[in-house]
């Protein structure tokens, strides 16, 4: 099975997730939403755990989203005392609504990797 969602452009950074060429990605296109970046760790994991020509870069693109989100998120908890609503494209500091513990809630299912 090849996956069409990952190509080239997707350098895991959580910064750059949201730049990704339209006709490929579904993602929302300014700040950082969590939940979006949930959608497509979820995704990623799937696919990271099927036999195929795509599995070792879907795991290496999951494990550095991934990596990226939580230090994104939790270190701006350490820094803010705050959850955010969104995060900074450029800088990855929170933005707009806080104190919100909505869909950046995520974040603990993000921390056990449980997605679906």
């Amino acid at each position: 099975m090849t996956v069409h969602c990952v190509n080239e452009k997707v350098h895991t950074l959580l910064h750059e997730l949201h730049e990704a060429d339209q006709r490929t990605y579904f993602f929302v296109s300014g700040p950082i939403w969590i939940n979006v970046n949930f959608l497509a760790l979820g995704a990623l994991q799937h696919y990271s755990l099927q036999p195929g020509p795509q599995q070792e870069r879907c795991t290496k693109l999951y494990r550095d989203l991934r990596a990226n989100v939580l230090r994104t998120v939790l270190g701006e908890y350490h820094r803010t005392g705050f959850l955010w609503e969104q995060y900074d494209d450029k800088e990855g500091v929170g933005i707009r609504g806080h104190p919100f513990s909505g869909w950046t809630a995520l974040v603990l299912n993000i921390m056990v990797e449980r997605y679906f």
